[in-house]
């Protein structure tokens, strides 16, 4: 038991020298204790200085040789997307002229097509016109024809009506002569 007690015993001594040991640094933190100032400012200067060396002579040179790259890239897409824009306005321009050009065709195909349909319509017109008036001057024929016809049966109808009514009124039969020169006279009468 007594072996037991005394490793207890250098358990509770390291414990009242650690503590001892804090109370004589104030019981603060170990950066702010000023007997170590210089040794840290020493160690801060030379951790800073080996620190830049690392920085300038690796890791920044790396880093702007990515961002030459990147710049480089970009610069290369920007001129890029400016070739395909002005290839793209060329195609534009190029599918405006053709389209100008199709409706200009089409606009003249549609006008010569109208002036052929025009002349067509305007050829069967005067074939048609031509066609009425031979129809007409036929129909105008037949009337003059039918007229005289009938003012012939009007004027032996007439001078055979005038004979009867003369017989009627006078009870003699009528001069033939008196009678068809009568009616003659009151036709021409009557066309004048």
């Amino acid at each position: 038991m007594m072996a037991q007690d005394t490793s207890h015993g250098t358990d509770t001594e390291t414990a009242h020298t650690e503590v001892a040991h804090v109370e004589d640094h104030g019981g603060g933190l170990p950066q702010m204790d000023t007997t170590t100032f210089a040794s840290q400012l020493f160690w801060l200067a030379v951790l800073f200085g080996v620190l830049y060396v690392v920085l300038s002579r690796v890791a920044l040179p790396k880093i702007g040789q990515v961002i030459e790259e990147r710049r480089d890239r970009i610069a290369d897409d920007l001129d890029k997307a400016s070739q395909l824009k002005a290839e793209t306005d060329k195609a534009i321009e190029s599918y405006e002229t053709a389209l100008a050009e199709a409706r200009a065709r089409a606009h003249k195909m549609a006008q010569e097509t109208r002036d052929a349909i025009n002349e067509d319509v305007e050829q069967q017109k005067a074939a048609l016109e031509e066609k009425l008036a031979g129809k007409l001057a036929d129909a105008e024929q037949s009337i003059k024809a039918t007229k005289e016809t009938a003012l012939a049966n009007v004027r032996e109808v007439a001078v055979d009506t005038a004979a009867a009514v003369v017989v009627q009124i006078l009870g003699d039969e009528a001069d033939q002569g008196a009678v068809d020169a009568a009616v003659g006279a009151a036709l021409q009468n009557r066309n004048a």
